[in-house]
């Protein structure tokens, strides 16, 4: 994608000791962050970080908007699909099944925490609603929810 081939450029760019710690996600970009140790040095930092990126799965919630045969699944214009690692998983009518399906699909029961990051059409209120449900689904996870403010996904939700 444009971003990683810009970024690949950077350290040709400077003088400064860079490295790209590419992610398929923004979810896995925050996991790489939380690795980050202000103390620790380069090669432990990016080991740390890529290390990170490979212990989240990502789900992305949102609506088609063209009918389509996508990775083996009919796809109507307007229906909802669940992405899971980039690839589309799950697809119907209602939020909340597709939802649960892509996350069961992801196999989220073997994570510690679900983190629900809520897309610019949606209200805090109903991602919240969502983040009960989800608990209701999963008990034994810990759920956070994050206004991600994301353009084109209603949700993205990774667990770690």
């Amino acid at each position: 994608n444009n971003i990683l081939m810009s970024a690949r450029q950077v350290p040709e760019l400077t003088k400064k000791r860079v490295q790209v710690i590419a992610s398929d996600s923004p979810a896995q970009g925050v996991a790489a962050l939380l690795a980050f140790n202000f103390e620790a040095d380069f090669e432990t930092n990016t080991a740390a970080m890529e290390e990170a990126i490979g212990h989240i799965d990502t789900a992305e919630i949102t609506r088609a908007v063209r009918t389509a045969q996508v990775d083996g699944l009919a796809v109507s214009e307007g229906d909802i699909i669940g992405l899971i690692n980039g690839k589309v998983r799950s697809v119907g009518s209602d939020m909340q099944e597709v939802v649960r399906d892509a996350l069961t699909r992801m196999g989220v029961e073997r994570h510690e925490i679900i983190t629900v990051y809520y897309g610019e059409g949606v209200t805090g209120v109903a991602a919240n609603e969502l983040a009960q449900q989800i608990k209701g689904w999963f008990a034994e996870q810990e759920i956070e929810v994050i206004n991600g403010g994301q353009p084109y996904y209603a949700y993205i939700i990774s667990a770690e």
